[in-house]
């Protein structure tokens, strides 16, 4: 029960963390290359990360890797 509650609170931080690296990020690109192509780029992208991750059956240390990428997009 302790590996699995360290594992949730690792790729808790692990999300938290892209998260926040993501967003600024993505205020710069949208300032160089324009807020509507910038969604457009974002949209597409999350939308190849949550195929990615969930098109297929993955055991959880596989989706270790996709579901930082996978997340909300304030």
């Amino acid at each position: 029960m302790a590996d699995r509650e360290r594992l949730v609170a690792g790729v808790f931080f692990l999300v938290v963390g892209v998260s926040i690296i993501g967003n600024f990020c993505a205020a710069w690109l949208a300032r160089r290359i324009g807020y509507r192509n910038a969604i457009l780029i974002f949209f597409g992208s999350f939308l190849g990360c949550f195929i990615g991750a969930y098109g297929v059956p993955r055991g959880y240390q596989a989706l270790l890797l996709w579901v930082p990428n996978v997340r909300d997009e304030s």
